[in-house]
């Protein structure tokens, strides 16, 4: 094992991530600016939902979460074009788990994946090549890096991939093809295959394609057969997420990191093919990237987010590359004497002479497993609580969790004053914004921490003898309200455990089937 983790591999596949987790990252920051989300997120609530353990992250003052974004955006230049890299990676590993500890009701996958990865990258050197680092101190450069960092990467990208899909082995999912039926039948207008949506057929044939794309492609990447294939699918998966969800950077992110499961020098292969059939096969590559940036643009703009550069370029990025895949598994290659000759040259040990021995081989094995293995228990701990992890939300964060429910619910919160026997209610409304209450009103641990945090305003006021009940009921999938929070249950002396389950939480009626679409339109326009 630790032979296959030290092994020499070619940096280039590590510096491919780098640019494309720094572009990415830029462009979300302007994201941020355009949509102005920095105010609506951090400046404008004055009540936060923060994560357990981390009361204490607050959001600058003033303008200071203005210049913080700023200040990510530099630090995401400087990681896509390695300068000062290491020093970068450190500050963006801070600076982003900062922005995603301040408002735990906003937690996304894909936030979560890339504080993850901003941790990893900084223990990865994949500045000491084809990076301005190793420009400007050329001791540092080396077109090797030892295996273990590639494999840490494609294994936490694998992990997003492959417990994305396990989520999905779900009764809802696979058997009732929910939500997918009602999602797709707001999304008629899709291009194409848009008036097949309302079909049965096509909401069962989504939610099994994306359950094996999920399960299968870690697995099928690795493969220089099944390669082509399942990279293709990919592509589609993320251009229809793209248009019919608006997940902001995820799509596009997956798909160029995608290629850390190929081999570590895939881009000098694509780009020797392309040398030795000029007029050919880098035609036919740089023909298929111009048609995929358009197909992506065009499935990007449907959304009315108007041209973005990163879509275009990393949709033609996959469009050539895709290519290259199907002409490299096709296609008979012309030998390449030169090279042939280079690569035998006796006594010639690159590999060896760039690639340092590790004096700290066993702690780096031993840190890879315990990683390893709490990405691994993390997604799988709701198995062992009991109930539906999508109506309790116990172990349901952290675990990749990727848009397979649909959630809504109604709430109402009083304090009871049981020396008069009387009920005050609240109103959500006077201490936060209204997409905080949309997150709150369907999850458990944030109506909990609004509790206590009520709870604690009232002792100001002098008021000790009360309690917080409420009344609240949720739908899954498109079901019939029901109660989920014990009515009786002083909600702000509860507790709340990922680990375990919650007494005070009301398991969900599993005999209760979502409505029909026809259904769910009647009641939607009853409502109107």
């Amino acid at each position: 094992m630790k032979n296959l983790l030290f092994k020499p591999k070619d940096i280039v596949s590590l510096v491919i991530f780098r640019v494309a987790f720094g572009m990415i990252m830029f462009w979300e920051v302007l994201r941020y600016f355009e949509h102005d989300w920095i105010k609506k997120y951090w400046i404008e609530p004055s009540f936060h939902f923060t994560y357990e353990g981390f009361d204490w992250v607050n959001p600058w003052p003033g303008d200071g979460m203005y210049a913080h974004f700023v200040v990510l955006g530099g630090l995401s230049l400087l990681i896509m074009f390695g300068l000062f890299y290491r020093l970068a990676t450190v500050l963006m590993f801070f600076s982003i788990s900062y922005i995603f500890l301040l408002e735990q009701s906003t937690y996304l996958n894909h936030l979560y994946l890339i504080c993850l990865i901003s941790f990893l990258l900084i223990f990865i050197p994949a500045h000491k090549n084809y990076s301005l680092d190793s420009w400007l101190w050329k001791k540092i450069k080396s077109d090797y890096v030892p295996a273990w960092t590639i494999y840490l990467l494609a294994f936490q990208i694998g992990v997003a991939y492959f417990f994305g899909g396990i989520a999905k082995l779900n009764y809802d999912w696979l058997i009732l093809a929910e939500p997918m039926q009602h999602w797709l039948s707001d999304s008629t207008d899709f291009p194409l295959i848009g008036q097949y949506f309302d079909e049965p057929w096509m909401a069962y044939c989504m939610a099994w394609a994306g359950l094996f794309l999920d399960l299968l492609a870690p697995f099928f990447l690795s493969i220089r057969r099944s390669r082509p294939f399942i990279f293709v699918a990919i592509l589609s998966f993320h251009f229809m997420n793209d248009q019919m969800f608006n997940i902001g950077i995820f799509p596009w992110f997956m798909i160029v990191v995608s290629t850390i499961f190929f081999p570590a020098d895939w881009l000098k292969q694509l780009i020797n093919r392309a040398q030795q059939n000029r007029r050919r096969e880098g035609a036919i590559i740089l023909a298929a990237a111009l048609i995929f940036s358009v197909i992506g643009t065009y499935f990007h703009i449907k959304t009315d987010r108007g041209f973005e550069l990163v879509p275009f370029l990393v949709a033609g990025f996959g469009g050539g590359v895709l290519m290259w895949l199907v002409i490299d598994l096709f296609v008979k290659q012309a030998p390449d004497k030169m090279n042939d000759k280079k690569v035998e040259r006796p006594g010639k040990k690159v590999e060896t002479a760039i690639v340092p021995t590790f004096a700290y081989k066993p702690l780096i094995v031993g840190l890879l497993g315990i990683w390893g293995f709490v990405q691994i228990a993390m997604p799988l701990r709701h198995y062992f609580i009991p109930g539906n992890v999508s109506w309790t939300e116990e172990g349901h964060r952290f675990s990749w969790h990727m848009k397979l429910r649909s959630k809504n619910g109604e709430l109402k919160i009083f304090i009871y004053d049981p020396l008069t026997n009387t009920k005050e209610i609240v109103y959500p409304s006077d201490y936060m914004k209204r997409w905080q209450y949309e997150n709150m009103v369907t999850k458990p641990y944030l109506l909990l921490q609004f509790a206590k945090y009520l709870d604690n305003e009232l002792v100001k006021q002098g008021k000790v003898f009360h309690q917080i009940l409420v009344e609240a009921s949720a739908g899954l999938n498109y079901r019939k309200l029901q109660p989920f929070i014990d009515p009786k249950a002083d909600i702000s002396k509860q507790t709340f455990s990922e680990f375990r389950h919650n007494a005070w939480i009301i398991q969900m009626d599993e005999t209760q089937k979502p409505l029909s679409v026809s259904s769910t339109e009647a009641l939607e326009q009853n409502l109107e």
